[in-house]
């Protein structure tokens, strides 16, 4: 029990990290707007372009650190072996993007995506930040974009919460606070 304790005290532990702007090049502003595009019909078909758009359990586990003491004991069958906190966070993240995706699907029904809102990332930089306070200090999210879309000719807007780089790969991170 103390050494759970431990575990979860270390995960989550304010990091000291701060936002450091990225300058974003023509292919950043290209893949953003793929990736915001995907989204969308993705989202709105519930097709399953689900790779395309968002970090993969293993990319998740990339970017939060791995509990010391995390590996099973030896000889321990792995369905005996309880979950780590690291793997229950990571776990619950993805239900809860599939969840949004589902109501999403609601929102975007009938629509068609007209591109990005203008004036995103001003300056040309997007401010790039550990992906919270659970995350490892080097991972990087940032502001997702707002993409423009039409329901019967009517202009909507919905922000994208964040976005992370994954592997030198933008991908969604929350679709929705």
């Amino acid at each position: 029990m103390r050494h759970a304790a431990m575990i979860l005290c270390l995960l989550v532990a304010p990091t000291a990290a701060q936002a450091t702007p990225h300058p974003m090049t023509a292919a950043d502003r290209a893949e953003i707007l793929r990736l915001a595009r995907t989204f969308f019909e993705t989202t709105r078909d519930a097709s399953p372009g689900r790779a395309a758009v968002y970090p993969t359990l293993a990319d998740l586990r990339g970017l939060f650190p791995a509990p010391v003491g995390a590996a099973p004991a030896v000889g321990a069958a792995p369905a005996a072996a309880s979950p780590s906190p690291v793997d229950t966070l990571i776990n619950r993240h993805a239900a809860v993007v599939e969840r949004d995706a589902e109501a999403l699907r609601e929102v975007f029904r009938g629509g068609s995506f007209t591109g990005l809102a203008p004036g995103q990332y001003p300056g040309g930089t997007i401010e790039l930040h550990p992906c919270g306070r659970f995350a490892r200090a080097d991972s990087q999210c940032g502001d997702g974009p707002v993409i423009v879309y039409e329901v019967d000719g009517a202009p909507r807007r919905f922000r994208i919460q964040s976005l992370v780089v994954v592997g030198g790969r933008w991908r969604i991170f929350s679709p929705r606070s």
